[in-house]
């Protein structure tokens, strides 16, 4: 991060407002964990929400210079909720406040109405972190945290943010992070918003933690109904978390034909052959673009993927291959609902060669992927269950998993698909 980030000065501006899933990068964070009495915390939530018991919540304000919907800067309060904790033990969060920057105000609006216009700014003097924000034109906010000095850990997760939508009703929004996450001890810390306003009732007991978190990699996905499973939708935004970390090609394409998300290596993948730039899929082969979309329109309707389809680019040049992964939406059977990710191979650039982030982009958690990355490395279930800490039928267990995951049946597949990752990348 550069010693003073200011707010983006807009104008005019003409960017697109996407849907999610999409992802945002090079993000930082200032992050103030606080208290709450908690008949107060339970106040600030909607009709069928219950606050943690110990009426736990925050503050934090961030910058998003890169991504589908950036740049942009906010500035939110979050009060913990019960029932909606994530696979990690992550709190599911309602936000209280949200002071979003355009264009991503509007964006949020439809599924959060409690979206409204304003920043975040954030300087870095030294081991010092400050901010300051609110809606346009004031300064409800005001926090100063420091270093508490020592290396920044790398941190992995989803949260489910709980949010009311423009029709009143409640929805989930899974968002994958990554990030390096550096603690930090509070300097300055002033609520000045107007008393009547959800930020001004926000009073703390007590602020118990802070962090600045830097280098941050977000993708949002979907809102989803709260009654919907959505473990399904939160594995889905962590693998496309994943993609722009290990370089990896991805579109995501919706049943309308729309793109709904991609990363910065398709973009430069991009060109003469293919295109992503009109918000459609659109390929310089017609018979190519048929072919991509005629497939897309197969699998949302409950047809199986094929193998990687070919771009050709001339006889002195490798092809580019396409792969198509089907994602449902947040565990939804019905054929249809759900979106496509394009996977881009370009041969001609290094390929990731890293078993554990490939397998886990292939649809398996962290730990089965371990798992699997060591069986199919040639280490016997019993051997693999020794270096885990697990026991051999934990691990036996687990490979039915894996295999159902990865469409497979035994591990001699497993031990192909490891080798042929760590040779040549996905």
């Amino acid at each position: 991060m550069t010693e003073s980030a200011p707010r983006p000065d807009w104008g005019h501006s003409s960017h697109a407002r996407p849907l999610p899933p999409f992802q945002l990068r090079e993000c930082a964070f200032l992050m103030v964990g606080a208290q709450f009495d908690r008949p107060l915390a339970q106040s600030l939530l909607p009709p069928g929400l219950e606050a943690a018991d110990e009426g736990s919540g925050g503050f934090y304000m961030y910058t998003a210079p890169k991504g589908r919907a950036a740049p942009f800067t906010a500035t939110l309060a979050w009060i913990d909720v019960k029932g909606f904790d994530s696979s990690d033990g992550s709190r599911g969060r309602f936000q209280t406040v949200s002071h979003y920057s355009e264009p991503f105000s509007s964006l949020a609006h439809g599924w959060n109405r409690l979206a409204q216009t304003g920043y975040s700014e954030l300087t870095q003097q030294g081991a010092v972190l400050s901010g300051r924000g609110g809606p346009d034109g004031e300064v409800h906010l005001r926090a100063s945290i420091q270093s508490s000095g020592g290396a920044s850990t790398a941190v992995a997760g989803t949260h489910y943010y709980v949010m009311v939508n423009d029709k009143g009703d409640l929805q989930q929004v899974p968002v994958a992070y990554c990030y390096d996450y550096l603690p930090a001890s509070v300097l300055r810390f002033e609520n000045v918003a107007p008393a009547s306003s959800n930020l001004g009732r926000m009073v703390p007991k007590r602020l118990h933690w802070a962090a600045a978190l830097f280098d941050a990699v977000i993708t949002i996905g979907a809102p989803l109904p709260i009654a919907r499973n959505a473990e399904a939708a939160g594995m889905q935004v962590v693998h496309l978390n994943l993609l722009a970390q290990h370089g990896r090609g991805a579109v995501v394409v919706g049943p309308d034909g729309r793109i709904l998300f991609h990363n910065d290596a398709v973009t430069a993948m991009a060109g003469r052959h293919f295109s992503i730039e009109t918000g459609h899929l659109h390929c310089a082969d017609a018979a190519l673009e048929s072919q991509l979309l005629g497939q897309i329109e197969h699998m949302l309707r409950g047809g199986k993927g094929t193998d990687p389809i070919a771009v050709a680019r001339g006889t002195d040049r490798r092809p580019i291959f396409v792969q198509p992964i089907l994602l449902d939406s947040g565990g939804a059977a019905q054929p249809g609902e759900g979106s496509v990710l394009l996977l881009v191979t370009d041969l001609e650039l290094p390929l990731e060669r890293d078993a554990l982030g490939a397998l886990q982009i292939l649809g398996l958690s962290p730990a089965e992927a371990r798992i699997a990355d060591l069986v199919g490395s040639g280490q016997p279930p019993k051997e693999a269950a020794r270096r885990l800490g697990n026991t051999e039928g934990t691990v036996r267990f687990s490979l039915h998993q894996i295999y159902r995951k990865l469409g497979i049946s035994r591990q001699s597949e497993l031990a192909r698909l490891v080798a042929r990752i760590q040779a040549i990348g996905i």
